[in-house]
């Protein structure tokens, strides 16, 4: 079915939002996406109207409007909802697949890791969506897809910035190694517990190589605690990423400690 103009200008917005062409904090005003696809402004409007009530775009009284941010609170919702949704894709999964389909997530896996042994990152990170949407797919509920299918466009506007990480990447593969075995022994509590410490350690790593000082040392304080109760042997890797938790924590203290000292002699 062909796009209705109000319908392709809200997906090409969305898409430069989403893969960070449009990063957060950028000014649009409607005369410049007018200009930009060259249409009127009905159906500009139409869209914004619609990413503002999804809140990839914000209106500021006085600045106009803007790519929203994304905030502390976002990033925790976001860990949260992906861990819990991601987990219970894979159990429906495991109760619908056929053999054939699990084939394809082995293959998937298998061109992943060519492509992390060849350094093409950005090639294993396709694969990788490749692997999740397969599961997606095949549990056959349309709602949860479409969470999940929102879900990922969030996570791939913090992640786009470090597609081509080789730690994100082979931390990844480890993850998918782990849920591809429990599914094919058919091991409904294994994946789910392989699922959700993909999604935790993933999650952690790429918010450390955004920067995001608090939400990384929350994270991974919050990982540790999860892995006293699940097992740690769940997460391998997970007492690598917390260490460099304690670092950054060092790190940021040791920062909020200098400029505190740099104030006290300027009041002095």
């Amino acid at each position: 079915m062909k796009q209705t103009k109000q319908q392709q200008v809200y997906e090409y917005i969305k898409k430069k939002i989403n893969s960070n062409e449009y990063p957060p904090g950028t000014p649009l005003t409607e005369e410049s996406i007018c200009d930009e696809l060259k249409v009127s402004r009905t159906p500009v409007r139409d869209a914004i109207r619609r990413l503002t009530s999804e809140n990839l775009l914000v209106l500021t009284p006085g600045v106009g409007l803007s790519v929203s941010s994304i905030g502390l609170e976002d990033l925790i919702e976001i860990f949260d909802i992906r861990e819990g949704l991601e987990g219970l894709a894979v159990r429906l999964f495991i109760d619908r697949a056929p053999d054939a389909t699990i084939k394809r997530l082995h293959d998937c896996v298998a061109a992943g890791e060519d492509a992390v042994h060849h350094n093409d990152f950005r090639q294993f990170m396709d694969h990788d969506m490749e692997f999740h949407r397969i599961i997606d797919a095949t549990v056959r509920n349309k709602r949860l897809t479409s969470m999940l299918d929102s879900l990922y466009e969030q996570i791939n506007r913090l992640t786009c910035a470090n597609r081509e990480d080789p730690e994100v990447c082979r931390l990844a593969l480890s993850g998918l190694h782990r849920i591809l075995k429990a599914i094919e022994n058919r091991d409904r509590q294994a994946a789910i517990g392989a699922m959700e410490s993909h999604a935790r350690e993933v999650t952690l790593v790429d918010h450390h190589h955004l920067g995001l000082d608090v939400f990384h040392i929350f994270t991974a304080i919050k990982i540790l605690v999860v892995g006293v109760f699940t097992g740690a042997d769940r997460a391998p890797g997970l007492r690598a990423v917390f260490r460099q938790a304690i670092t950054k924590l060092g790190k940021f203290c040791q920062r909020i400690i200098l400029v505190g000292m740099s104030s006290n002699r300027h009041h002095q």
